[in-house]
């Protein structure tokens, strides 16, 4: 699976792809931004994509189900990746999957940010039977102390889903003390 943050151009994508398929990609994810004026070269890259046996994955920053309607029904990606925190929440995650399922588009939430994402998102995941589920590791010594060292494990490419009231791990909220929010600039702009 390659990211590209959406860092590349239109021309770039295509000229990337079939370099990348000695690699043999499961998916190109955001290579361009999902923006209207992109949708006619989202759709190019997607058939070259799909040509090489490659998904087209995108839409992380994506708000409402309504955003991802408008995806699947401009045919711009084979997997969407809503993220709990900015797609409107649990509710709207599990929305967003089911029109996903009924538009024949995959949905793998996005999930790059720690143990408590992770948590929502791997519950989320279990109930939308989402085939695949993002996970940031080793990107900060926070994220076990957060969960106090009960972050699930994954075992043999699998992620137990917790069976235990809530999230399923305990949070030390003294962490959110010693380390307060400081703003994230706009990814996409």
């Amino acid at each position: 699976m390659a990211d590209c943050h959406w860092r590349l151009s239109p021309r770039a994508a295509l000229e990337l792809l079939p370099r990348l398929d000695p690699l043999r990609l499961h998916w190109f994810e955001c290579p361009i931004a999902e923006t209207v004026e992109h949708w006619a070269d989202s759709r190019a890259i997607r058939r070259a994509a799909n040509d090489q046996g490659v998904l087209v994955a995108a839409a992380e920053i994506q708000v409402g189900t309504g955003a991802f309607q408008r995806i699947f029904d401009n045919g711009l990606v084979d997997v969407v990746m809503p993220d709990v925190k900015y797609c409107g929440g649990p509710l709207e995650l599990l929305a967003i999957a089911h029109a996903a399922r009924a538009a024949g588009v995959a949905c793998s939430p996005h999930n790059p940010t720690g143990p408590v994402c992770t948590l929502h998102s791997l519950h989320l995941a279990a109930i939308c039977r989402c085939p695949m589920l993002e996970l940031q590791f080793d990107e900060s010594p926070l994220t076990d102390a957060l969960v106090c060292g009960q972050h699930p494990r994954v075992s043999q490419g699998r992620f137990p889903v917790p069976s235990t009231p809530g999230l399923g791990a305990p949070i030390d909220e003294s962490l959110f003390v010693r380390h307060p929010y400081r703003r994230v600039p706009f990814g996409v702009v």
